[in-house]
């Protein structure tokens, strides 16, 4: 079954014929580009290497951002609203409090003006997406508006914050009846300085390290279109194995190797992993009704989680793999939607009255 046309007179045709394939060559194009001037820039000023850097998990996002308002032209009524500037303002100066290191590195670098540049990108960025989930453009709005959509029974925030911290937990318990020793916590701090480390990590974490990057467009545009022609299942293997190879190059620098390993053997496990983690993902966002608040908070769990918050082992691999299995089997993802009901809550097109 495919989608149905969403887009209006004035879009290119190739564009809404082709449009997730437009997504995945804009979003590699951006990302991979970005990544591979960073080995020559950091010869050059590593401080400017490092800011330029940090735009390139943004890809996803920035690509269903043009590609939403091209397939979506037209224009909605924007009413003052006093959440839009709130949180806009909020996500700014948690952004600026973030960066207040690279700020510092960036003026006592070579070329401070052209580093301020991307840095100035990378500080509003945040703030910019918060924004245009009030977008008065069509398109915009509806990819963003859920990530605004905070009024959600609580139970889902329980399993986008506790799911893999549980699931670390339980696994470390598991570790004794596989013949394994429980490993040390990664973190030694005590309190309060963890807890003001970890807040710290996961707000950084959120804008930097991924979710907010790159959950507009794995979640928000590609995982709908992929589960308009196949099932959940099916439409996570295709996301998963495409966002794992999205990571590639960062494996070929060496950033993941003390995580997944170097060679062939970690980019294995990358595909591997991030195939189980799309399951469990596209689980959430059909439970959830596509709120995609929640798939920023479960990615950035996700990638605090693992070896920063709690040690990775292979106690973890079992408790995951055994919950992939569970839900695939309870919520029948291996099916499409209209064959199995309600078993499978719907993604309803969200509407203003439900966010606001």
């Amino acid at each position: 079954m495919r989608p149905t046309s969403n887009a209006q007179p004035g879009a290119p045709r190739w564009i809404e014929r082709r449009a997730l394939l437009a997504f995945f060559g804009l979003t590699y194009l951006i990302s991979w580009s970005i990544w591979s001037l960073e080995p020559s820039l950091r010869h050059g000023d590593p401080v400017f290497a490092r800011s330029i850097d940090t735009l390139a998990p943004y890809g996803p996002t920035i690509s269903a951002l043009i590609l939403s308002a091209l397939l979506k032209p037209g224009h909605l009524p924007v009413h003052r609203s006093w959440s839009r500037i709130a949180a806009t303002l909020f996500t700014l100066l948690a952004a600026i409090g973030i960066l207040v290191g690279p700020w510092t590195e960036a003026l006592q670098s070579q070329q401070p003006l052209l580093t301020a540049i991307p840095l100035l990108l990378i500080s509003l960025l945040p703030a910019y997406l918060v924004w245009s989930a009030w977008s008065s453009q069509r398109g915009i709005r509806e990819l963003m508006a859920s990530l605004r959509a905070w009024r959600i029974p609580p139970v889902w925030y329980g399993v986008a914050l506790l799911l893999f911290p549980l699931a670390s937990l339980a696994g470390l318990l598991l570790l004794p009846l596989l013949g394994q020793s429980i490993p040390a916590l990664p973190r030694q701090e005590t309190w309060p300085a963890l807890g003001l480390m970890l807040l710290n990590v996961f707000v950084a974490t959120a804008f930097y390290g991924g979710p907010f990057g790159e959950e507009a467009g794995w979640r928000g545009f590609a995982l709908p279109r992929l589960q308009a022609r196949y099932s959940p299942l099916v439409a996570s293997v295709i996301l998963g194995l495409l966002w794992g190879f999205w990571h590639f190059p960062l494996h070929f620098r060496g950033m993941y190797d003390a995580s997944f390993g170097a060679g062939i053997g970690g980019l294995v496990l990358r595909m591997a992993g991030n195939v189980t983690l799309a399951i469990v993902f596209t689980w959430l966002y059909n439970r959830s009704h596509g709120n995609l608040l929640l798939m920023v908070l479960l990615h950035t769990v996700i990638n605090n989680t693992f070896g920063f918050w709690l040690p990775v082992h292979v106690g973890l691999y079992v408790i995951i793999g055994v919950l992939v299995v569970v839900l695939v089997y309870v919520d029948q993802m291996g099916k499409q939607h209209a064959e199995i009901g309600a078993t499978v809550l719907p993604v309803p097109a969200i509407s203003e009255r439900r966010i606001q």
